[in-house]
């Protein structure tokens, strides 16, 4: 769901809440349904824009999270919580604690790909690890962390998972109800 939202906006998911916004703003008027004269085109758009609302609300609420909290930190200090977390298990916590680091370099957008592939976020691992590849070209280890997610992707979109997938949401959301 996280990635989602920033995918529908094409913003990357450490935007600002100004870049979220500029964004939101701009496919708004990509898709408004007074820009169409044909009712089926307009029922398409007016579908479109709840979704870019969504996905606004989503991403404003996230970037908020991020940003509160108990101030910024030292990128050291955001990781050192960070990898706390991870070894508990606690990906979203780590998530908001390396989110809380005043600067990112190679090593912070490493450590958010090794997140977001323990959440199963396989796309949002991989454009982290490009992150930090792009930082630090001569890095293997960032290389084959980028080669991993993106092997993950291709096995995430074969039926098999795609059926156990569906089982599992479909069995949660029995418990659930």
């Amino acid at each position: 769901m996280l990635n989602n939202a920033y995918k529908l906006l094409n913003i990357p998911i450490n935007a600002s809440s100004d870049e979220i916004r500029e964004a939101y703003r701009k496919k708004v008027k990509q898709c408004h349904p007074d820009k169409f004269q044909n009712p089926e085109k307009q029922k398409l758009a007016q579908a479109e824009l709840i979704r870019l609302n969504l996905a606004y609300e989503e991403a404003l609420h996230i970037c908020s999270e991020n940003n509160s909290g108990f101030g910024l930190l030292t990128q050291t200090d955001a990781i050192n919580y960070a990898n706390k977390l991870i070894k508990s298990n606690n990906y979203i916590g780590a998530l908001k604690q390396l989110h809380r680091s005043e600067t990112r370099n190679d090593e912070w957008y490493n450590l958010q790909g090794n997140i977001f592939m323990g959440m199963r976020n396989f796309e949002a691992a991989h454009d982290s690890f490009r992150d930090a590849v792009k930082i630090a070209p001569n890095n293997n280890t960032y290389r084959k962390n980028a080669l991993d997610a993106a092997l993950a992707i291709k096995k995430q979109n074969k039926l098999p998972y795609k059926i156990i997938k569906f089982v599992k949401n479909f069995l949660t959301t029995k418990t659930i109800n």
